[in-house]
């Protein structure tokens, strides 16, 4: 198969090429950059003068904690903004390793009675979603949470040597068949008592595989420099890459925020600290992290039970903080379809409700803790100095049917525009710097011998994305596995 994608300015490319460029393709790899006024192939693409960049790779992926990755294996949703390659697993939990094949660790954002699991380990895993012939390249982290819940279930305790060696094990198995490190979610529930010495014995693992930890830190708000130095700690004692996951400077916490990029600058480059965030100016969160921090216990359930409680429901709903009912909205609820996408506001009117606490408590009823939402609380200029700061990707963090259709586009589109980047610079944070950090060859830039991993935009839409030398997505055509998507096994892709 030959491809030939004629007149594009490249983005992201190994050396610069000029204002107008023909990008020829042969079999899965770039084979010639240049200007070919005679050359043929066997499909040949006009980019109209638009711009051609690496495929995006999407560092902060949730297509796995909503079954995205099942119930639309084609993913055309992703690329039809110029995602190639996603990495899911995020924020503690994964699909795999698990123990004794359950997924209840991710039923507060689906209904996992839908999926027929028939894995336990990593490896198994990607057998069984390479019999399912996804569309777009996939690689995952191992969950902390994921593990620990198998280990010890709903217990807040710190674990045994025997349950450390065991989680080690696990760890390192799931390393070695092409899990690309661990991710901790440390302010769920189950992740608010996890002891640093056990952090970091699992981020020795994944430093010896090369690999990388993403951390959802502990606080938020006016703790985050507190939690943030966690991190930095995390990666200066074990010299493991970390990411900061989706950091979300919030209103009102605003010297703390700056205080944590300003730090970002002064850190040795040797240190391997990063952010990913989102280009979006809301939080998206469970909704039970909404409730106050002493009723953040235990599980779903546990959880659900003090929100019933006739006595302790008067003292969660004096607890729970007082937000701009405009500015939360239901974004996910297993089960109860109908709340998504209404916010507060206007569910106090369908309900006939007068406060904002009765009427999330309503919610929380409704759904069983089983809802997402999103909170407008982010400070837009602050969120901006995160984009810009060198050490920040981006990524989407955010279910199907929302903002993540077109998170990258919308970043890139806001780039270009406000004129707060290069164009340049913008597409390195979402292509060569996250295949940089995660060591995925051959992938996040454009020269001869790299996978044709690429996508074509004008005018903040796609135009067409290309996946292993073949057209993957193109407006108004059938979505179809016409790319030859990899998975991120024990080999790499």
């Amino acid at each position: 198969m030959t491809l030939l994608i004629k007149n594009v300015k490249v983005l992201g490319g190994v050396k610069d090429f000029g204002d107008h460029s023909d990008v020829f393709v042969v079999g899965d790899k770039i084979s010639a950059i240049g200007t070919f006024p005679q050359k043929d192939a066997d499909l040949v693409l006009d980019g109209q003068g638009g711009y051609l960049a690496p495929g995006f790779i999407d560092v902060g992926s949730t297509a796995d904690h909503y079954l995205d990755i099942f119930e639309d294996p084609s993913a055309e949703h992703l690329l039809a903004q110029g995602i190639t390659t996603i990495v899911g697993g995020q924020c503690g939990f994964s699909l795999a390793p698990l123990l004794y094949g359950r997924l209840d660790m991710i039923r507060k954002w689906t209904d996992v009675d839908k999926l027929n699991i028939d894995w336990h380990t990593m490896k198994e895993f990607f057998a069984s979603l390479k019999k399912r012939k996804m569309g777009i390249n996939f690689a995952t982290f191992t969950g902390h949470l994921t593990v620990r819940q198998e280990l010890v279930g709903d217990a807040d305790r710190d674990l045994t040597q025997n349950e450390l060696a065991v989680f080690k094990k696990v760890i390192d198995g799931s390393l070695s068949h092409g899990s690309v490190g661990v991710s901790f979610g440390l302010e769920y529930s189950h992740g608010k008592g996890t002891p640093f010495k056990e952090i970091k014995m699992l981020a020795d693992c994944v430093a010896k595989a090369n690999g990388v930890c993403a951390v959802h830190l502990r606080k938020r708000d006016k703790e985050i420099a507190e939690a943030f130095e966690e991190a930095k700690a995390l990666a200066e004692t074990t010299k493991v890459k970390v990411l900061v996951s989706h950091f979300s400077p919030m209103i009102g916490a605003e010297s703390e925020y700056e205080k944590v990029l300003s730090e970002l600058y002064d850190i040795p480059a040797e240190t391997e600290l990063y952010l990913t965030a989102r280009p979006f100016e809301e939080n998206i969160v469970p909704i039970y992290f909404m409730l106050p921090g002493w009723a953040q216990k235990g599980s779903l359930e546990e959880m659900l039970a003090s929100v019933k409680d006739e006595w302790l429901s008067s003292r969660v709903m004096k607890d729970i903080p007082q937000l701009d009912p405009e500015k939360v909205r239901v974004l996910k609820a297993v089960k109860n379809e109908s709340l998504e996408g209404k916010s507060i506001k206007e569910l106090m009117e369908i309900f006939g409700l007068s406060t904002f606490a009765e009427t999330l408590r309503k919610v929380m009823i409704t759904t069983g803790l089983r809802a997402t939402v999103t909170l407008g609380e982010l400070d837009p200029k602050l969120l901006i100095a995160t984009w810009k700061n060198p050490r920040t990707m981006v990524g989407t963090f955010a279910p199907k049917a929302m903002s993540s259709n077109s998170t990258l586009m919308h970043f890139l589109g806001r780039i270009e525009k406000e004129e707060l980047l290069s164009l340049e610079d913008a597409v390195w944070k979402v292509s060569g710097f996250p295949a940089k950090v995660f060591g995925f060859k051959g992938r996040g830039r454009v020269g001869e011998g790299y996978f044709a991993d690429l996508t074509v935009f004008k005018n903040g839409e796609v135009k067409f994305t290309i996946l292993g030398g073949n057209l993957a997505y193109r407006p108004g055509e059938k979505a179809g596995l016409f790319g030859e998507p990899k998975l991120h096994t024990k080999n790499g892709f």
